[in-house]
This record gives C-alpha cells, structure tokens and sequence, in this order.
C-alpha cells in the first residue's frame, strides 16, 4: 500500500512513525538547490573488512517460476555484470558522510546480533537508464489496460527516469541494503530486493506481522540515524539526496548524477 504525497506538505512537524509511510512524488522535489558544504564532499572506498558486502551481481539467481518477474528481480544483476565488463574497476565508493552513518549503524546492529548487509551504493548512470526502461516496458506489458502516465507513474515508484529526474542511486548518496542474523541467515523481509510490486513497500497488506516488523526495524533504525527511507522499496536508504531533503525540509542537497 501506498500513500503518494504529490504536492508540497511541510514534513518537518510530521513524525518519523508517520512519514516513513509516505511515498514522495518526484516533481515536488526538483526545485531544491545544491548544498555546497556537501557539493565536492570526498569519496572514499569501503572494504568486505569493514562491512558485510553482497552485491547484487554476485547473488544466486532468484526464480519465482513467473519468467517476466524473474527477469526484472534480477536484471540489475544482469546489466552490472555487463558494465564490470567494460568497467573491471569499478568498487564500493560512498560519500565520506554516508560511509561513516553506514559503518556507524552496521556497529549498532552487531550490538543487536544483526549484520548489515550493503547490496549496491553507486549505480552508473548507463545502468539506470537501461534499467528504467527495462522496467517501464514490464510495466507496460502488465498493465494493458492503463494509459502510459499511468503506467510511467506506476514506474517511477520503483526506479527513477534519468532522463527527467535526479536518480539517487547515480548521486552516491544511496544505498541499498539488507539485514543478516548473527549467523548469517537473512532476516525475512517477506520480499527479495528488487521485486518491482507492492509487496515490496514498506506496509503491505502481503507479509505476514513478523516480515513487516523485520523491515520496520531496519527502516526505523535508518531513520534514527539520520537517513530517509522510500516507503516503496523497503530495502532503500538515502543521505543528502533530494528526497531525503524534502523528507527532511531541508532546502538543499548534493546535485548528482556523477560519472564513474
């Protein structure tokens, strides 16, 4: 389920238990200006030694037996292969900021008998752009019946246009996680990551009570420490983004997208 908040509303009196629910629509957020405290903020590199590290292109293949879905749950996996082809170089890098949030929560977890588990940062820029239009055409296939802004809207939950917004994951200020036990099963979030329907958002009539306590317990966790959730993803976090600086009414953030 998802409450869209498609005009301007003051955030900053609404409580976190209540705003985390909420999806924001992108066009309210793309008048905001750049930070330039954070602008050439510096990036740093983080290590398996650090931090408990799957990236997507490394995970076993997920199969729901549905071919179409199949596809989309792993297509991000699919096209970064591709592009470490071209790019055998390309690492964990994060703003200096977000890397130390991140290291900072991954200590509190431990302290709880969980991992963090950090499944992609930095998206290039290619990558979005084919996954975006990969994911508008399934959409499209699975919503016949719709007009196509229907259908772009419908997309747009679960991947941004590049093409006509900011999309975080190319800004290196989001992230993509999920949560281990302390002896390395997954905490069931009642959904893979990446599955692009409504049993991913955070509240969802289609998990059970313990799944929807296991993500609001990484959601809340990320929120205390500053980070704002996309309530459509429960696996997603940002810092110093533009939605999480309309989450936060801040009226600035770090401009992206960065080339890597």
């Amino acid at each position: 389920m998802k409450n869209i908040i498609n005009f301007d509303v003051d955030f900053a009196n609404i409580p976190l238990d209540v705003k985390k629910f909420f999806y924001i629509h992108n066009d309210i957020y793309t008048d905001l200006k750049v930070s330039e405290k954070t602008k050439n903020e510096e990036m740093v590199k983080v290590t398996k030694s650090e931090i408990a590290i799957q990236e997507f292109w490394h995970d076993e293949i997920i199969f729901t037996w549905n071919k179409d879905i199949d596809e989309i749950i792993n297509l991000e996996n699919v096209e970064m292969q591709k592009y470490l082809e071209k790019n055998p170089d390309f690492w964990i890098f994060l703003r200096k900021s977000v890397a130390e949030k991140i290291l900072e929560i991954d200590k509190f977890f431990k302290s709880k008998w969980f991992y963090l588990v950090l499944k992609i940062w930095y998206r290039p820029l290619e990558v979005q752009k084919k996954l975006f239009e990969k994911i508008f055409e399934f959409m499209k296939s699975k919503n016949s019946d719709l007009p196509e802004d229907q259908i772009y809207e419908k997309t747009i939950e679960f991947i941004s246009d590049p093409n006509r917004y900011i999309s975080p994951h190319t800004t290196w200020w989001a992230v993509d996680l999920d949560l281990f036990h302390a002896d390395w099963r997954y905490v069931d979030m009642g959904s893979p990551i990446n599955y692009p329907w409504e049993i991913s958002c955070l509240f969802t009539s289609k998990i059970t009570d313990k799944q929807r306590k296991n993500r609001e317990f990484l959601t809340d966790t990320m929120l205390s420490f500053g980070f704002s959730n996309l309530p459509s993803e429960w696996w997603h976090f940002a810092y110093w983004d533009s939605y999480w600086a309309k989450f936060y009414w801040k009226n600035e953030y770090l401009y992206g997208p960065v080339d890597f």
